[in-house]
């Protein structure tokens, strides 16, 4: 079964990557960030986050089917 986790962006990719904070991504082994948003205020961030995380499992897998031209890595969307 495959895990999703929704969190706020910051210096927190290579953290996830190198599992060097235990939680949910170290536990599912979770590697890879399939969707980000850049919000100006923390304030409008968090409340995605928030929205995000009170979806069911059947609205991020919607989500994700819905998006996924879109979807890049996110390291070639940092990069432009």
């Amino acid at each position: 079964m495959n895990s999703y986790y929704v969190y706020i962006l910051g210096s927190r990719i290579f953290e996830h990557k190198s599992k060097a904070v235990k939680g949910f991504t170290a536990k599912y082994n979770i590697d890879q960030l399939l969707f980000f948003e850049e919000f100006s205020d923390i304030y409008d961030a968090m409340d995605a986050e928030h929205r995000i995380k009170g979806w069911l499992r059947k609205k991020k897998l919607e989500f994700i089917k819905d998006n996924e031209s879109k979807i890049r890595k996110p390291e070639q969307r940092m990069a432009e």
